[in-house]
């Protein structure tokens, strides 16, 4: 088993931790925010409760769907 050392000077000067998730609203997963009445509840509560972001799950599931360039076509498919 790998040990971590871990060491600590208390009388260093503290630092302020900034408190991202008071920012933040959960989702469920990404594939809910290609949804047209979710993006418009999301857009009340942004106006209503004032977050600056949101956290979600499956940004890379299948579900999201692909985006690729052909080079020989020039052409984008989805």
């Amino acid at each position: 088993m790998n040990y971590i050392q871990f060491s600590c000077c208390l009388s260093d000067p503290s630092t302020p931790l900034p408190h991202f998730w008071e920012h933040t609203v959960g989702s469920g997963h990404a594939p809910l925010a290609l949804r047209a009445d979710w993006q418009r509840q999301l857009r009340k509560c942004h106006s209503e409760l004032g977050f600056k972001h949101v956290r979600f799950h499956d940004l890379l599931s299948d579900d999201m769907g692909r985006l690729w360039t052909s080079r020989r076509s020039c052409s984008t498919h989805f």
